[in-house]
């Protein structure tokens, strides 16, 4: 359908307005945000690593890594990066990239003097940008797999020293509660976020529960 058609304009304005619950997510709110310092780092992590690493044969592991870090200079990185980016700019984990240099950025096409467009505006990131793009979306509600990502995530979020935004919903992942074996660690590991001591299954099923 093209663009530029008034049932497309209906049908678009209709499908924004539909409010959102996101069903699967691992971001942390505002007060997980990295300190931003380098446009190549800051555009490029998670997934789309992968299909970096994909296109990066003949690449060090050491320039690779030096991809994501935030002090080394553009410069130094750019002859590696826009190998992998010609590469790989038209996957599906690269599109995020796009969407959110048009959407955050005003950027359209991914090249040297483009990156400086980015790092002039890195600081600009701030809590409220962050928000404020998931209310752009419509977004209500959070379901966010983010407990197991970080150290004693769990036992702060039970004991109520670690808090997120109000339209997070965090889960509690299953896996580690009924691991292959279980050993005195594993039922320890669950009964000390409680300060429990558990002595049979029942015990360990009322600290589960």
């Amino acid at each position: 359908m093209k663009q530029d058609t008034d049932l497309f304009k209906r049908l678009r304005t209709t499908v924004g307005d539909i409010p959102v619950i996101d069903c699967h997510e691992h971001m942390m709110g505002p007060a997980g945000m990295p300190p931003y310092k380098e446009p190549i780092a800051a555009l490029t992590p998670g997934y789309v690593q992968s299909d970096l690493q994909s296109a990066a044969f003949g690449v060090s592991n050491r320039d690779f890594a030096a991809l994501q870090d935030p002090d080394v200079s553009t410069d130094t990185k750019w002859p590696v990066f826009e190998k992998l980016w010609n590469a790989t700019e038209h996957t599906a984990y690269a599109r995020v990239t796009k969407i959110v240099l048009r959407d955050v950025y005003g950027i359209t096409k991914l090249d040297r003097p483009a990156l400086d467009v980015v790092a002039s505006k890195l600081t600009d990131q701030n809590p409220d940008t962050y928000m404020s793009k998931l209310e752009d979306a419509n977004i209500k509600a959070l379901l966010v797999d983010v407990l197991g990502w970080v150290t004693g995530g769990l036992d702060k979020y039970i004991d109520g020293t670690e808090t997120y935004p109000d339209m997070w919903r965090p889960l509690i992942s299953l896996p580690g509660f009924h691991p292959n074996v279980f050993t005195r660690e594993t039922v320890e590991t669950f009964a000390n976020i409680l300060d429990r001591t558990v002595t049979s299954l029942d015990g360990y099923l009322e600290v589960v529960f």
